[in-house]
């Protein structure tokens, strides 16, 4: 997630979907013949000319318009058990303090940048980015221990925004997270690129719980919540998944597997505050899955509440989602001949 050349590219938007349904094998067609699969190698980096900027407000207040963007599926059913919390749950690799939040200034402006430029179309809903990872040079790392992350990087590609955004979760990042966890997250000099996936969710809208691809992606995933919170569910599977015996979704995703986990396996749901971050390593990436479940609100325990369990319902609101991914040598190539990609 070869290359071609530097030249500006635009990035690639998916078609309207469900998140929360069963998934299929990472195609591109198009919606008005046959399915035909076809193989995509993907430019880094991926630009785009920025759009002429048009009003975003609509997206985020209640109107007719959006109803009409809310997933044709009904919403699972709400049940109140057990409040989701705020706090880290005991998941190794997993790091999350719901104190520390992108400023809200800076958020905003993220997301007006994103709305702007990525979801003009109510058809599109999920865009993906790819950086291009330095070449190999003695002279290419930098002296210093602050990483290059800024719009004037060889191996970025990414937009100014996200490589600002980058430079923020570095900062923010780098009071909580173990040094080992950092670095790799945040290399001084990068030898992989990374992909950037953002994902526009209106209330109703879930992503089916998944590990993500054990080919395609590395170690370290970072997600930022912007706009609106919501509850993701965190379950261990019994054993670790084998990379080529898994279900991918249009995120490039492995799709959790019954067999894989059972009822008495660990759950926790913990609700993501809109401009928080939370960051996968290790256990928590590779044997855990993730998911988002399709509702309009979430039961959240909130001290000082006056309910018997501390709960209390949170309406969602239109969420904006960004995650950075590394990806594993060859993960740009989508649908070639290499069957070790083809998850």
């Amino acid at each position: 997630m070869g290359t071609k050349d530097s030249s500006a590219e635009p990035p690639l938007p998916s078609q309207k979907r469900e998140r929360s349904t069963d998934t299929l094998h990472l195609e591109f067609f198009n919606t008005a013949q046959e399915r035909k699969r076809i193989n995509l190698q993907i430019s880094i980096p991926a630009q785009t000319t920025e759009r002429e900027e048009k009003s975003s407000s609509s997206l985020f207040s209640s109107s007719p318009s959006e109803a009409a963007l809310v997933a044709s599926s009904r919403p699972e059913e709400e049940i109140m058990g057990a409040p989701a919390t705020l706090l880290p749950p005991p998941i190794p690799g997993l790091f999350f303090d719901p104190s520390l939040l992108i400023p809200a200034e800076f958020a905003d402006a993220v997301v007006k940048y994103c709305l702007n430029t990525y979801f003009t179309s109510p058809h599109v809903n999920q865009i993906m980015l790819f950086e291009r990872a330095p070449p190999p040079s003695p002279s290419s790392a930098p002296s210093e221990s602050t990483p290059r992350l800024n719009e004037d990087d060889v191996g970025s590609g990414l937009p100014p925004t996200l490589t600002t955004l980058l430079s923020t979760l570095s900062e923010i990042l780098s009071v909580s997270l173990p040094p080992s966890v950092h670095t790799l997250l945040f290399p001084r000099a990068p030898s992989r690129a990374r992909q950037a996936i953002i994902n526009l969710y209106h209330p109703g809208e879930g992503i089916t719980p998944h590990v993500d691809l054990l080919r395609r992606f590395g170690d370290g995933i970072i997600g930022v919540s912007f706009s609106s919170g919501c509850v993701m569910q965190f379950v261990k599977q019994e054993r670790q998944p084998e990379a080529g015996k898994e279900c991918v979704d249009a995120d490039g995703n492995r799709n959790a597997v019954d067999s894989q986990s059972s009822n008495d396996q660990p759950v926790y749901d913990v609700y993501l505050p809109e401009r928080s971050i939370i960051v996968m390593t290790g256990d928590a990436r590779y044997r855990w899955t993730h998911g988002i479940a399709r509702r309009v609100r979430d039961y959240v325990f909130l001290k000082g509440k006056q309910d018997h369990d501390g709960g209390e319902w949170i309406d969602r609101k239109v969420r904006l989602s960004i995650t950075f991914r590394w990806l594993l040598p060859g993960a740009e190539v989508v649908g070639g001949d290499n069957p070790d990609l083809e998850e």
